[in-house]
């Protein structure tokens, strides 16, 4: 046995040096602060493009004026409002989630969209394809597929999806993560943020595990198209891909032939012609109703990079506070860089966060706590969420405040896999009722089940002799992939 373990660690080391150039990306460059904070609503802002890019336009689209907004923070009363929006579309639905585990809150959507697409309504559903491996995920899948619910994304019978046809696995390919969170009804309303489609974020009869803290919007105007562009695109992807495989490597064919997938019954799906208004989708209590609206949307696969400079350019310009709640904190170097020059000019920056305990993500709570050093030296407040039930539950939303008029909401999270790997989408707003609303829910309700970090914890965790340094030094081995 001991031969064996040995064989198997020599193996093991082998294969992280071989994998160690892969784990690695290069970094973004900074740029110093230039210009104002609302320049990132101006149609000329620089970004720098990627050459991968297809289309800017569904990338960057230009700043929508007139929106309307409401804020969503997750639980029961967001999820009976995205059952409500479901339930009352009448032309099209299109979803898109990270996560879609088999749990009462899945299937009560899984039973509304089935039955919407009998009366007509065209369904569309995309899913990431590279994380769905629990069986009992993949039989709803089956179910949904039997249903005449067409769910693109994942892959049935442990498929990776890879982009080379001929391959079962491609890791890098497998790594690079569908991230994006869309609701979209009827080309009118859309819903964009943290929250996926699972009972963690609906806070499922109220047990303690299940009380997720999460935050989205709730958009109308112009806006909702340029995320249904992002949403198509997506779904062009995926469909070619599933189209573009050979028979022996593609789940389609399998799908075909062992499950029999069941055609709809229902009703032909109306044609998406221009969608008139459906006043049963406009619900009140908005948070504002004309809101200066930019999404923006990137995909590493392409080497984008958008979300990233638009955080750049909020911190660089930012004059007198910056408000971040963000379930990841580890920064890259030019988040790090930018954040820690801001609160050196004199801005006030808190950055509220997951602790090791609410942390769903194991072993990332050392790295982060790793970093905290020298972002509380520059001044920088940090607080750790501690649950609703203290112990319990995990912070999940993604978002954040600049001088109290500029916010940013979606699924960008401030760590590599958000900047590298997955791909993002977030819609930046101006507007003070928006600012508002996140800052004093974040001051009201976050901030008190939350520790402020002190000096003397913040050196303890960066201390090269703790013993939790061990596993920071491994884990920064992997840090661009965690």
């Amino acid at each position: 046995m001991k031969i064996i373990a040995k064989i198997s660690l020599f193996l093991g080391l082998g294969l992280l040096v071989s994998c160690y150039g892969t784990l690695k990306f290069q970094p973004v460059a900074y740029h110093a602060p230039a210009g104002s904070l609302y320049d990132i609503f101006r149609d000329d802002f620089r970004f720098e493009f990627s050459a991968k890019t297809p289309d800017k336009s569904t990338v960057v689209p230009p700043a929508r004026a007139g929106c309307k907004v409401k804020l969503l923070p997750a639980g029961q009363d967001a999820f009976a409002l995205k059952y409500y929006l479901t339930e009352n579309s009448e032309s099209s639905i299109k979803l898109q989630t990270y996560i879609l585990y088999s749990d009462p809150v899945s299937k009560k959507l899984v039973r509304i969209l089935k039955e919407k697409q009998e009366q007509g309504v065209k369904v569309e559903f995309i899913a990431d394809c590279y994380t769905k491996y629990i069986t009992k995920d993949q039989i709803l899948y089956a179910q949904m597929e039997r249903m005449g619910l067409d769910l693109l994304g994942y892959e049935p019978l442990y498929f990776t999806g890879s982009e080379n046809p001929n391959l079962l696995i491609d890791i890098n390919d497998l790594n690079m993560r569908f991230h994006e969170k869309y609701w979209i009804f009827d080309s009118q309303a859309a819903i964009i943020g943290g929250t996926n489609i699972s009972q963690e974020y609906a806070a499922y009869n109220n047990k303690p595990r299940l009380m997720w803290r999460d935050q989205d919007v709730l958009l109308y105007g112009e806006v909702v198209r340029d995320i249904e562009r992002a949403f198509d695109e997506n779904m062009l992807y995926f469909s070619q891909k599933r189209e573009n495989r050979p028979d022996l490597f593609n789940p389609q064919f399998y799908r075909e032939q062992c499950c029999r997938k069941k055609k709809s019954g229902g009703i032909a799906a109306k044609e998406q012609a221009a969608a008139k208004e459906n006043p049963r989708l406009m619900v009140g209590e908005l948070t504002d109703d004309d809101v200066l609206v930019r999404f923006i949307h990137q995909r590493p696969r392409l080497q984008e990079t958008y979300i990233h400079q638009a955080y750049i350019h909020l911190i660089n310009t930012a004059q007198k506070r910056i408000l971040i709640e963000n379930s990841y904190i580890l920064l890259d170097d030019s988040q790090f860089q930018a954040l820690t020059d801001a609160a050196r000019r004199g801005v006030q920056i808190t950055i509220v966060t997951n602790s090791e305990t609410t942390n769903d993500v194991f072993g990332l709570a050392p790295l982060s706590r790793y970093e905290y050093l020298p972002l509380i030296e520059a001044g920088i407040k940090i607080y750790e969420w501690q649950g609703i039930v203290p112990g319990h539950g995990s912070l999940h939303s993604k978002y954040a405040v600049f001088d109290d008029e500029v916010s940013v909401v979606g699924s960008y999270n401030l760590d590599p896999r958000s900047t590298f790997l997955n791909s993002e989408d977030i819609v930046v707003m101006r507007s003070r009722k928006v600012a508002e609303g996140l800052t004093r829910y974040t001051e009201q309700i976050d901030i008190p089940q939350s520790r402020l970090i002190t000096m003397t914890q913040a050196r303890k965790w960066h201390n090269p002799y703790s013993p939790a340094r061990i596993w920071t030094v491994f884990g920064m081995f992997f840090r661009d992939w965690w």
